[in-house]
């Protein structure tokens, strides 16, 4: 929907938001989110005439529809945009709407269901699964320092570095100075001295 300051077709503008919200109101039913925790965020792209470029501009429309009583806030909200971007702005310049977009932001119920699956205590003494030689650029050689699973440390296990800590998708190496505590969800949290 091509519009622009000039000959600002409020109408057209407010259609094509309608469509947007119906498609976004049954993406997210499908997805089986719920109306309470549906959330919209719109955004049109505007440029200055002959510009090549467009910027995204966040705007609320009133009830979902633009009139042309709210032309002069989405000019203004334009300019600002574009002096934050590139430190100018051209007040008298016509200023070009060249597509709206909108975010469908929702919450399924369930979404926090993680917060319910907590990892076991840590119970005993942490021990290593074994010695992997790494090199310290500190000592400048290499050194062989312990490395444990993330799987076998439970909840309030601490871990003292230099060691190295092996996860499914990440690894850790902590130095001297780092302390690793494992939180209720299997987070791994460092403390430096």
């Amino acid at each position: 929907m091509l519009t622009s300051s000039e000959a600002f077709d409020a109408e057209g503008i407010t259609d094509a938001l309608g469509g947007l919200l119906k498609a976004g109101r049954q993406f997210l039913a499908e997805a089986g989110v719920s109306p309470e925790n549906q959330r919209f965020e719109f955004a049109f792209l505007g440029r200055y005439e002959y510009q090549s470029f467009e910027i995204e501009v966040p705007f609320t429309p009133t009830d979902g529809s633009v009139t042309p009583s709210q032309l002069p806030r989405l000019v203004e909200d334009f300019h600002r945009m574009h002096e934050r971007i590139y430190s100018i702005r051209s007040d008298e310049d016509v200023v070009e709407f060249t597509g709206w977009k909108l975010r469908s932001i929702g919450k399924r119920d369930g979404q926090d269901v993680w917060l319910n699956h907590k990892v076991r205590p840590q119970v005993g003494t942490v021990t290593s699964a074994g010695i992997r030689s790494v090199y310290s650029h500190s000592l400048g050689r290499r050194e062989d320092i312990p490395v444990y699973k993330l799987s076998s440390l439970g909840s309030g296990a601490l871990v003292d570095g230099p060691c190295v800590i092996d996860a499914d998708t990440f690894t850790a190496f902590l130095k001297k100075s780092h302390h690793a505590a494992i939180d209720d969800y299997g987070n791994v949290v460092v403390t430096v001295d």
